[in-house]
């Protein structure tokens, strides 16, 4: 299957294929954008994941809990015993309107669980510019050291780089975020 071809394809059967792609452990290479699209594919990451999830990005809000679909495959990963270690901009805990993500993660969530947050500085910043090749700063989530999709543009979901079995890439950038995870200042998730 075309990356062309995937970007045709209405919704649901953009999951199907995705889906289909992932089982295969196909090492195509596609983009999309969009908020739906950019949800399918994490939903897919988080299906299909076993044992680890690592995620940089702006906040834990937006896509992975505004679509139920995404929240559910997180929840289904994390309640299977998947590690998920998040690396953000900003914490995500200091405005309410976060509360889904916090409530759910709660569950999941103490000193010693398989759910941590910490924030990023500006050393982990500099080892992430260091991987993509224009020497910008771009978000991702890598898991199982396989799965692999790099955002671009945070407000447009601009997905440039996804594949479901591209090592080289998942590597790249999970040393970056391993190099810096336990430097990089712990969040607290509060209790409501």
């Amino acid at each position: 299957m075309k990356s062309d071809t995937l970007e045709r394809q209405s919704l649901d059967e953009y999951r199907e294929a995705l889906g289909n792609l992932a089982k295969r452990g196909d090492t195509m290479v596609f983009s999309t954008e969009g908020a739906h699209r950019a949800g399918a594919v994490l939903e897919t990451i988080f299906k299909h994941a076993k044992k680890s999830i690592k995620i940089y990005t702006h906040s834990m809000n937006d896509v992975i809990t505004d679509q139920d679909n995404v929240y559910k495959a997180l929840r289904d990963f994390l309640e299977n015993f998947g590690t998920l270690h998040i690396i953000v901009d900003r914490n995500p805990f200091e405005d309410i309107d976060y509360a889904k993500s916090i409530l759910m993660l709660k569950k999941f969530y103490s000193n010693d669980s398989n759910v941590e947050f910490r924030i990023a500085d500006e050393s982990f910043r500099q080892s992430v510019q260091q991987v993509t090749s224009k020497n910008e700063v771009y978000y991702f989530i890598v898991a199982d050291g396989m799965q692999v999709a790099i955002e671009r543009d945070y407000d447009k979901h601009l997905l440039p780089f996804i594949s479901f079995n591209n090592k080289k890439y998942a590597d790249a950038y999970a040393r970056a975020f391993d190099k810096h995870f336990l430097v990089c200042e712990k969040i607290a998730i509060p209790h409501y």
